[in-house]
């Protein structure tokens, strides 16, 4: 048995024509409220990958131009570590920041725009997922844990044409 609960905010703010910020917050708290395993009570175990904190901050400066617009783009955002065993255990990740940024020009209609673009530009290397093959016997070590790397830093070109079809 268990209970979650929390709260996310999220807010926008035009400062200016041009420029715009975004936040988020995020709060969850996710408790067992009963949970056994092989006779144990493991009722306090956190909840797997359930960050308790999570929040973001991003802000966007847009510029008409001849042909249309053009913008730039940058966020960050964080998450509270987080546990890869159901059976809490040494395979977890701690707190991760990741920082992203794109520039872009869009054409008037909208129907075209090329991008420069990174994400993870701190090339901040942490798994996004993991588990443990837990012991028969619960006093005895894993028997094994693995955890998937997230993507490291990533920079690229994004060209966009959306064909747009009328009857």
């Amino acid at each position: 048995k268990a209970r979650v609960s929390g709260i996310e905010v999220e807010a926008n703010a035009a400062l200016t024509n041009a420029l715009s910020l975004q936040g988020t917050f995020g709060w969850t708290d996710a408790r067992y409220r009963q949970f056994t395993y092989n006779g144990n009570d493991v009722s306090g175990n956190q909840f797997y990958m359930t960050p308790k904190f999570t929040w973001s901050l991003a802000g966007r400066y847009e510029v008409p131009i001849a042909f249309g617009r053009a913008y730039v783009r940058a966020d960050y955002s964080w998450r509270d570590r987080v546990q890869f065993n159901v059976l809490n255990d040494f395979n977890n990740q701690g707190p991760v920041g990741l920082l992203n940024a794109r520039a872009a020009v869009t054409s008037a209609s909208g129907a075209f725009e090329a991008a420069l673009f990174g994400t993870n530009l701190t090339d901040k290397r942490y798994a996004y997922t993991g588990g443990t093959i837990v012991s028969p016997n619960p006093l005895g070590p894993p028997i094994a844990s693995w955890q998937a790397a997230a993507d490291r830093r990533l920079y690229g070109v994004e060209l966009t044409y959306q064909l747009r079809v009328t009857r």
